[in-house]
């Protein structure tokens, strides 16, 4: 489920429906975070095919925060983003 919801994120970000890729992220994020961690462990480990280069393009809490930016949620992206490493986090939080 992880996996499908995050390839989802970036799919539906990128066909411009960025409603339906802001719900994805919030069910990302929404997630236990024990099956968060278990499916950064198996990536890690190289049980999952990479989606992009950047891990903090693949954080539930960065995909989240991408989405209230392209609503222009700024407030609500800057607290999602609460805690995230990575000078992109960093750059989204601070803007």
């Amino acid at each position: 489920v992880y996996y499908e919801l995050e390839q989802a994120v970036q799919d539906l970000s990128t066909r411009g429906l960025h409603t339906a890729a802001r719900w994805a992220a919030e069910q990302l994020t929404g997630l236990d975070p024990l099956i968060q961690q278990s499916a950064v462990n198996a990536a890690a480990a190289g049980a999952a095919p990479p989606i992009q280069l950047d891990p903090t393009d693949r954080h539930p809490q960065y995909m989240l925060a991408r989405q209230h930016f392209e609503f222009k949620e700024y407030r609500r992206a800057a607290h999602a983003l609460a805690g995230v490493p990575g000078p992109k986090a960093l750059f989204l939080r601070c803007y």
